[in-house]
């Protein structure tokens, strides 16, 4: 884009009366949001429309084409070095294709949206998301990071000193902070934890550029965690309690089920660690009643005008007191798990 100016472009971004379609699109839009010093507007993901209608969650921009489309696009580049200079005829045929089907995608996600009246909830989500953070959170990027799965307190402990890492050294160098260092490049160094600049160099997901000018800060950052007193995870005493880690494991698979019966990505919802911190405050909550001691109200984790409580949190709020009922049947035509009509 040498000699280009890209200002049109963002301003048209930021234009309320453009719909702007990206896919995973809150890295790409940083760009846009320092440009303009503000939010752009009228967006939609479709990453997130498409987790709406039975796609898992996070789903690739060449595993959504396929399947909505049957077309299938060439992935060689996904991890390519696009900060290098020239960029070769196939990068640029791939960055191409990054956008060519983005209309096409749109209209097939947006048709069933429509049909099962969750228009609103992809675009309260795209809005939502593709806002991002007003202010740092770091917990929060730690559950992006690991996508929400539990991790061991000493895992939880070198993944939060990197992700204060990356915050810094982003701002340091003027970028967003996965254009530094993704998400899947966090927790490949949490995998395998370098202990010297060569040893990070080999890890693929690590830009050469950002190994090359912050190796020595990012090897010194592991090492200095691995040190420090691992992080104690939220009702780990009550987690210990075998029994309830079985009633959080079953609750969880009825939670998924229910999702995925009704075409939703269950970690869009929420994740696991955040659904095991709330089923646990809610069984902390049971057993100091049960005690006649002050309980802690346990309410769901989700706001009550978030569409997450429409789609499933009365349902959720039901079946855990023993109210509701999670019937299912197999749709031969479809090849999934159905709500039975009693269900619903």
């Amino acid at each position: 884009l040498s000699g280009v100016d890209p200002m049109p472009i963002y301003q048209l971004v930021a234009d309320t009366s453009v719909l702007t379609l990206v896919h995973a699109g809150e890295q790409d839009l940083m760009a846009v949001k320092q440009a303009i010093n503000g939010n752009a507007n009228h967006l939609v993901d479709t990453q997130i429309a498409a987790s709406l209608i039975g796609l898992p969650w996070p789903s690739s921009l060449g595993n959504t084409i396929e399947h909505l489309t049957g077309l299938h696009i060439d992935k060689a580049h996904t991890f390519t070095e696009w900060d290098r200079r020239p960029l070769s005829k196939s990068q640029l045929r791939y960055a191409a294709d990054d956008v060519r089907y983005l209309p096409l995608v749109w209209s097939r996600i947006q048709e069933q949206l429509v049909r099962e009246n969750r228009l609103n909830w992809a675009m309260q989500e795209s809005a939502t998301q593709l806002a991002g953070e007003q202010v740092f959170d770091p917990d929060r990027q730690m559950r992006r990071a690991s996508r929400g799965e539990p991790l061991k307190p000493a895992v939880m402990t070198i993944l939060r000193e990197l992700v204060l890492l990356r915050r810094e050294l982003a701002e340091a160098d003027d970028q967003p902070q996965r254009t530094l260092l993704s998400d899947g490049a966090l927790m490949e160094l949490v995998r395998r934890k370098p202990d010297n600049a060569s040893a990070l160099r080999e890890i693929r997901f690590v830009p050469q550029p950002v190994a090359e000018r912050h190796g020595e800060r990012i090897v010194q950052c592991i090492r200095a965690a691995k040190t420090m007193p691992p992080i104690r995870q939220e009702f780990a005493r009550l987690l210990e309690d075998t029994a309830v880690r079985a009633r959080i494991d079953a609750m969880w698979l009825a939670f998924q089920t229910r999702c995925m019966a009704t075409n939703i990505a269950p970690n869009l919802v929420t994740s696991r660690a955040e659904f095991t911190s709330w089923l646990a405050a809610r069984i902390q909550r049971e057993q100091d009643l049960a005690k006649g001691s002050v309980a802690t109200d346990a309410p769901l984790p989700f706001a009550a005008d978030d569409w997450r409580a429409e789609s499933i949190g009365r349902w959720l709020s039901e079946f855990i007191d023993g109210r509701g009922e999670l019937a299912l049947r197999w749709d031969a035509t479809s090849g999934g798990l159905r709500l039975c009509d009693d269900s619903k």
